[in-house]
């Protein structure tokens, strides 16, 4: 995992927009502040690429890069009941958000070098899933809960 300090990032995204001092990490970069989709997240990352002269060509080493984020943060939770799980996320919270981050920023970087659209990946994936859990009643449930989460924003 990259670890990041809040001053790494701010330096690393420092070509997009030199961020304030006292505000969050996304209210200091107005460019990262509106990456809330997948497709904003993919053009950012690209962007990114393309001014540090990183090419856009499919690349093993991405998948093994990928793989070892999972491998990292699986080693804390392998081995532990549900109980050990969760207190072990609680506790190192700051690593699954930096594994996580690492994985999506990965993800975009992939999809860009295999000319793949993230949100057509996804929604093609989803509906392929949400097809399958036809059987019982299980999609209802599940549009049921997307629309109860939907109504609390």
């Amino acid at each position: 995992m990259s670890r990041c300090a809040p001053e790494t990032q701010r330096h690393l995204f420092a070509s997009f927009v030199e961020p304030a001092s006292s505000m969050s990490t996304l209210e200091k970069n107005p460019v990262l502040g509106n990456v809330r989709t997948l497709k904003a997240a993919q053009r950012l990352v690209r962007v990114f690429a393309r001014q540090r002269g990183w090419e856009d060509v499919p690349n093993l080493d991405m998948f093994d890069h990928l793989h070892e984020e999972l491998i990292e943060m699986s080693q804390y939770l392998r081995y532990k009941d549900t109980a050990a799980r969760l207190e072990t996320v609680a506790k190192n919270k700051d690593v699954f958000v930096d594994g996580i981050g690492d994985l999506l920023f990965g993800i975009c970087r992939l999809a860009n070098q295999l000319d793949v659209d993230k949100d057509d990946a996804f929604n093609q994936a989803a509906e392929c899933i949400f097809r399958k859990s036809r059987e019982g009643g299980r999609e209802m449930k599940l549009i049921s809960s997307l629309q109860d989460v939907s109504s609390r924003k």
